[in-house]
């Protein structure tokens, strides 16, 4: 293998020296080469930064909920709750609720708490039902 690239480095240097430079077919070839992995990166790039979004916006959600439960508990309904309330009684003003929503039909037993990433793709929320749920179809009705 190092006798390999022995031979190449001694023929590269050798067309340098003559000042005959590289023909356009390599050029070319060294291009797609660079090409294909650049396409790889983005692609890999793209995949990771939705799961992270959506890790993001599932965790966002799940620090909601135990303040969504002692506002039932202190209240009995879930009607009349806001995000604003629930973040000055419950949370501390300590969350940026820029991006939370709470469902538009809360009454004693049901409530919707809703996420949406500041890239607007990704949607996650949680129910009554307790089920956490990621998706941009995944808005509260």
């Amino acid at each position: 293998m190092t006798a390999t690239i022995h031979k190449l480095r001694t023929r590269i240097e050798r067309r340098l020296a003559s000042e005959e430079g590289f023909t356009l077919i390599e050029l070319i070839n060294v291009l797609l080469i660079l090409a294909i992995l650049m396409s790889i990166s983005v692609s890999a790039y793209s995949t990771l930064k939705a799961r992270a979004e959506e890790k993001s916006a599932l965790s966002n959600v799940s620090v909601i909920i135990p303040a969504v439960n002692a506002w039932h508990s202190d209240n009995g309904t879930y009607a009349g709750m806001t995000m604003q309330l629930l973040n000055a009684d419950y949370l501390s003003n300590a969350i940026d609720i820029t991006y939370f929503d709470i469902g538009p039909t809360l009454d004693p037993t049901h409530f919707c708490v809703q996420y949406t990433a500041p890239s607007g793709s990704v949607i996650a929320k949680e129910d009554q039902s307790g089920q956490l749920t990621v998706g941009p179809a995944n808005a509260c009705t």
